[in-house]
């Protein structure tokens, strides 16, 4: 009896899907995590991959209404009277009353849940490179403090050799105590420098182990090319997420208008005792703050596309200012060249004097450690550079 009266009401709960056509098969895109991240920070990632699909199914659907299944058993009869039969009532039925036409409302909530999701999961993934530029930058960092505490190391070998030339010169009556004194201090604020240094090397290191639990000095540093500003800008995710973030209020604009409007829907109704309804209905909603309502969701679609036109504005000026501090940095590494050539030839100069006793081996130390830490200067420069590489780089997608 009851499949005779499904197949009875098909066309009307054909009629109640029909905007279901609007729903094209799409895969939502899924955007691939580092393995380099720790576990913690992959499961994070995925959760909140499952966490935002789930809202899309939920918003894709909304406009669907449920299928409301009531039922319920009485008794009535009277206590002192036993002639009056107690009477046993049960009903039960199930019912439908479904939007299907609300002025593009349907369309423009279902669109909006397809932005929404896109805005989520470019958050997502925004967040997962942030943390992956902070891995690489923490990586870098270390690299750097390295090659910090390597130059230090040579500077206080020089300034020893000072105090030693100073103490010598003191003796002698050629100086007195106040450059012997100075010297010392410098000798001294290096080697407080050096313990400085030393700290900043293990906080590198912990910066690194809070993102990932591989060996850190197994993780390369990639090599890259700085993108051309069209590509950088075309395909910054920044860009995307604010792009996104538009049409997810243009949408949600377009829903909130179209709520004011009239809404057609059909409704059914059928019960145990083989009854059923159905029919159509015209609703128009009227609402005393319906033009502030209306109004709040545009104004906020416009500042979602002035907020796109000011990301655009800044990363412009950060591609611009990435290009200018790459530059700054292979300036320094060009003086740092002219500045190994010249120690190179006093080098020369000084061991051909020593050789003639008019110069030391401490002098001849001093240039050559001076010289090493302008090639350490160079190591860093490149290092700088890669950091600067990076950075945009990560603002990219596939990255």
């Amino acid at each position: 009896m009851w499949s005779l009266k499904v197949n009875k009401l098909t066309p009307l709960i054909l009629l109640f899907l029909t905007p279901l056509c609007l729903l094209a098969h799409s895969k939502p895109k899924v955007f691939l995590g580092s393995y380099l991240l720790s576990p913690t920070k992959q499961n994070i990632l995925k959760l909140k991959k499952k966490e935002t699909n789930e809202q899309y199914i939920t918003n894709k659907y909304s406009w669907l209404s449920n299928f409301m299944i009531t039922a319920s058993h009485t008794k009535n009869g009277q206590n002192n009277d036993e002639n009056i039969p107690t009477i046993t009532t049960d009903v039960y039925g199930i019912s439908l009353n479904q939007d299907i036409f609300r002025f593009g409302g349907i369309y423009s909530a279902i669109k909006a849940a397809n932005a929404v999701q896109k805005s989520s999961l470019l958050e997502i993934d925004i967040s997962n490179k942030q943390d992956l530029a902070s891995l690489f930058q923490n990586l870098i960092d270390l690299k750097v403090t390295d090659i910090k505490i390597k130059q230090n190391k040579l500077n206080i070998d020089n300034l020893l050799i000072e105090i030693r030339h100073k103490k010598s010169q003191y003796i002698q009556g050629q100086t007195d105590i106040s450059d012997l004194n100075d010297a010392i201090i410098n000798k001294n604020s290096s080697v407080e420098t050096q313990k400085t240094l030393e700290l900043q090397r293990l906080n590198d290191i912990f910066e690194i182990k809070k993102l990932t639990t591989y060996n850190y000095r197994k993780i390369i540093i990639p090599n890259f090319r700085i993108v051309k500003k069209s590509v950088f800008l075309k395909k910054s995710l920044d860009i995307e997420y604010a792009k996104s973030e538009v049409q997810s209020n243009e949408y949600s604009y377009k829903v909130k208008l179209t709520s004011y409007f009239p809404t057609i829907s059909v409704n059914a109704n059928y019960n145990k005792e083989d009854k059923y309804s159905y029919g159509m209905s015209l609703s128009l909603p009227l609402k005393f703050t319906e033009f502030n309502d209306i109004e709040d969701s545009k104004v906020k679609y416009l500042i979602s596309q002035e907020e796109l036109n000011d990301k655009k504005t800044t990363l412009d000026y950060t591609y611009a200012s990435t290009k200018e501090t790459i530059k700054n940095y292979k300036q320094k590494m060009y003086l740092a060249k002219k500045d190994i050539v010249l120690y190179t030839n006093l080098i020369k100069i000084g061991e051909k004097e020593e050789r003639g006793g008019y110069s030391t081996r401490d002098d001849i130390r001093t240039l050559y450690n001076s010289r090493k830490m302008r090639r350490l200067d160079i190591k860093a420069y490149k290092l700088d550079i890669k950091e600067q590489i990076l950075n945009l780089y990560f603002k990219m997608p596939n990255s």
